[in-house]
């Protein structure tokens, strides 16, 4: 790969890494892109916007490459894509996502793209998420109320139905005499409706000691 190319999509990771969405097609953030500076990586999950539900639930579990072949204008804006090596199904949403980028340098390239499919979950299980982005789902949070005598910072596994209410809360770190509140104070918050099962760790510090 030429030192241009290298440099061009090294500062478009650093501009994504500032703040732009890194697959603006999906209804979550993906939980992971990758790969060299001449191929990306895309995680679909079951609950993203695009593709069709039918090809996520068609190719759920597979792992789908296939190359790009892109030109920018005088600016750097990709203006085309063409398809070198097809991916089943995944075109033409492919095709949109490299085309929303800006390049640092211009020319035509080959970008190598590699779709995964999340695996469809057995009925009742909860996808786990990371620390940061399971809080990011949150949309209301509730005080514990004024209790005195107890105290403690403790970790608790907040487990999220799809419409965005807390079924069950399990202690992960205990804050010893304060979980009873903690969980009860946790049981009220609301998420983000994520449209499927979701669980995650959300640390509470408990001081009612006024």
């Amino acid at each position: 790969m030429s030192g241009a190319l290298r440099r061009a999509l090294l500062t478009l990771a650093v501009t994504c890494l500032a703040g732009c969405p890194i697959f603006p097609y999906s209804g979550t953030r993906p939980s992971g892109t990758g790969g060299g500076f001449d191929s990306q990586e895309i995680i679909v999950h079951p609950t993203d916007r695009s593709p069709a539900d039918e090809i996520k639930q068609r190719h759920a579990g597979q792992r789908l490459e296939g190359d790009y072949r892109l030109a920018t204008d005088k600016s750097g804006q990709v203006t085309t894509v063409r398809v070198l090596r097809s991916i089943p199904d995944c075109d033409d949403f492919v095709v949109k996502y490299l085309r929303g980028w800006r390049l640092a340098t211009t020319g035509e390239f080959t970008m190598h793209v590699a779709v995964v499919f999340a695996a469809r979950l057995a009925q009742g299980q909860y996808r786990g998420l990371p620390e940061l982005e399971f809080n990011s789902h949150i949309v209301r949070r509730v005080a514990p109320p004024p209790s005195p005598g107890y105290a403690g910072v403790g970790s608790y596994m907040v487990y999220v139905e799809p419409d965005g209410k807390v079924s069950k809360v399990d202690v992960i770190q205990s804050t010893g005499n304060a979980d009873d509140i903690a969980r009860a104070t946790l049981a009220q918050w609301e998420f983000h409706a994520p449209g499927e099962r979701i669980r995650g760790i959300v640390r509470l510090i408990v001081d009612l000691k006024r």
